[in-house]
């Protein structure tokens, strides 16, 4: 019998990074915590060394696709995970996210009221006259797993970005885009006594942020040390 997980989350990672690798140490750390509590975190790189098609580590918790580490085989490397879960695992939602967001599982509760059916829910963003869910939060239903690895090759080849062709995939397939914001955005540098106050006020069940989207274009310097400072708040977990 495969076992149950409420929740699966398919990181986005690069181990080639030692930024990414410290952020992963992080995940890492707090995700162990929850793995008997019904979810599951699984990160996702390429490797072009392994002889099948995708190796799951059960001790990192990373699963290995065969491929180039290239952000045009993100796409590529959900799909191998979306199939290894499928196969592998009963869950209620599968959430694709990437390294540098960090979440509060403790908050995950709060989304028993926000996702109802078979919608790909996310953060959506508007170009022009298209719509998409923003690839550093992507949740879906099994039946929302099933439709995009049953329709994976249907998708526009031409399109650079992994979450637009999800998004058009799963539109093109009856399945609706549910806008959903649950994000507390780090996107710029600013004073870190002011950020640590954001991260004890939104940390609490009285604030609808479940998880926080840490990229200020100054990878080694501030996001790492707003990562350490989410860990040490929310989880009480120092990684020297």
């Amino acid at each position: 019998m495969m076992v149950y997980y409420k929740y699966i989350f398919l990181v986005i990672y690069s181990e080639n990074n030692p930024v990414y690798r410290e952020m992963y140490n992080h995940i890492l750390e707090y995700s162990n915590r929850y793995t008997q509590n019904g979810i599951l975190t699984i990160f996702l790189i390429c490797d072009t060394t392994i002889s099948e098609p995708y190796s799951y580590d059960k001790e990192t918790h990373i699963l290995r696709v065969k491929a180039v580490e290239h952000i045009k085989n993100i796409y590529h490397k959900t799909i191998c995970a979306i199939k290894y879960c499928l196969d592998n695992f009963n869950f209620k939602y599968i959430i694709r996210t990437n390294i540098s967001s960090f979440w509060n599982y403790k908050k995950l509760h709060l989304l028993d009221s926000i996702l109802h059916g078979d919608q790909l829910y996310g953060y959506k963003i508007r170009v022009g006259q298209s719509e998409f869910i923003s690839g550093y939060c992507m949740i879906m239903s099994p039946y929302v797993a099933k439709t995009l690895y049953t329709y994976r090759d249907t998708g526009n080849t031409r399109i650079y970005y992994d979450d637009v062709n999800i998004s058009k995939i799963c539109v093109d397939n009856g399945i609706t885009l549910g806008h959903i914001d649950i994000t507390y955005r780090f996107t710029k540098k600013c004073d870190i006594s002011y950020a640590i106050k954001m991260i004890e006020k939104t940390s609490g069940d009285s604030d609808k942020r479940i998880f926080y989207r840490v990229k200020t274009g100054d990878r080694d310097g501030f996001d790492l040390l707003i990562f350490r400072k989410l860990s040490e708040i929310v989880y009480k977990i120092i990684i020297s």
